[in-house]
């Protein structure tokens, strides 16, 4: 048998096995029991099983999904050192009322049916992610309906992502929860004329008050949020990022140098900068928004926490 392609997770005592429909194999090169998901490709065209039936292999010698799978789950049974898990498919337009969200349900329920037509016994099944959960559960079908399509003892789950951080601004019952924050590790006056960063990107157009943070491009902040595109929360109050962000720093403009009663004229080595998310305070909250970042940037949210580099960027949960 063909080997089984093997992606071990972040949990050493569990090993995730994808099959993708062209692949099928033994665990013979691994002396524990390799517990395995099958993804099902119902209209994402990423990965996974197809859900149209194949009764001869096609010119790209792909065989009947369940077959493949019949294939598998034989030699568990016969004593192969594998766990089938379950399965599982992704929604490409997670939009209440969509049509296409639709019919990919309806493609994941009839490969479904013929697998428990096949006898095959699927203990899970999954279908939505953060945007479909919100979205199209209600509208769309009855869980306990597609349950059905597979197997009595079948037990449902969703696999909720950037929802868990707050990331669907449509939904204003959600609530973010995820703080970028950075020290400040410097402050110094600018005189009028003198620039500060690369490409002298910020001139200072008269005295003016500079703090220097510990983050950089290189931790995941966006480089194109400089030259006061971007802006961060010192104390309670909004300062603009000065000139290009660079790999290790940035440097935000606190005011002018000779306002001596403002906030930023307080702001000390050791303050802690809030670059997007809720602060500590109530009045920190909503300054510096990720999903207005994200929107000015023309990405996601999820684009900007998964871009935070996970070696340099310590995360804490409070």
């Amino acid at each position: 048998a063909r080997e089984v392609f093997v992606e071990r997770s972040n949990d050493d005592s569990s090993v995730s096995t994808t099959l993708t429909g062209s692949t099928t194999g033994n665990s013979s090169k691994t002396n524990r029991k390799i517990r395995w998901h099958a993804l099902v490709d119902s209209g994402m065209g990423r990965l996974g099983f197809r859900t149209e039936p194949v009764t001869h292999p096609d010119a790209s010698g792909r065989r009947d999904s369940v077959a493949i799978l019949k294939e598998v789950v034989d030699a568990e049974l016969n004593g192969a050192p594998l766990e089938f898990s379950g399965m599982c498919t992704h929604m490409a337009e997670a939009m209440a009322g969509s049509d296409y969200t639709q019919s990919q349900i309806v493609k994941f329920k009839s490969l479904l049916k013929r697998v428990r037509d096949a006898g095959i016994s699927v203990p899970t099944i999954s279908t939505d992610n953060s945007a479909a959960l919100l979205t199209t559960t209600l509208d769309h079908f009855d869980p306990d309906e597609l349950l059905k399509q597979a197997d009595v003892n079948t037990r449902g789950f969703v696999r909720t992502g950037g929802a868990i951080y707050g990331q669907r601004p449509a939904f204003q019952q959600l609530k973010a929860v995820s703080t970028l924050k950075a020290a400040v590790k410097h402050v110094a006056i600018l005189k009028k004329g003198e620039s500060v960063g690369y490409d002298r990107a910020y001139v200072a157009e008269h005295d003016v008050r500079i703090a220097t943070l510990t983050i950089g491009f290189a931790d995941g902040y966006p480089r194109e949020l400089g030259n006061k595109n971007g802006s961060v929360v010192i104390r309670g109050a909004l300062f603009p990022v000065a000139g290009n962000v660079c790999m290790d720093m940035m440097m935000v403009e606190l005011g002018p140098a000779e306002d001596i009663d403002g906030v930023g004229s307080h702001v000390a080595v050791g303050d802690v900068a809030i670059l997007w998310g809720p602060g500590e305070h109530d009045s920190d909250f909503g300054l510096v928004r990720l999903q207005d970042l994200a929107a000015k940037l023309k990405t996601t949210q999820s684009a900007l926490t998964c871009g935070l580099d996970q070696a340099r960027v310590q995360r804490q949960l409070t």
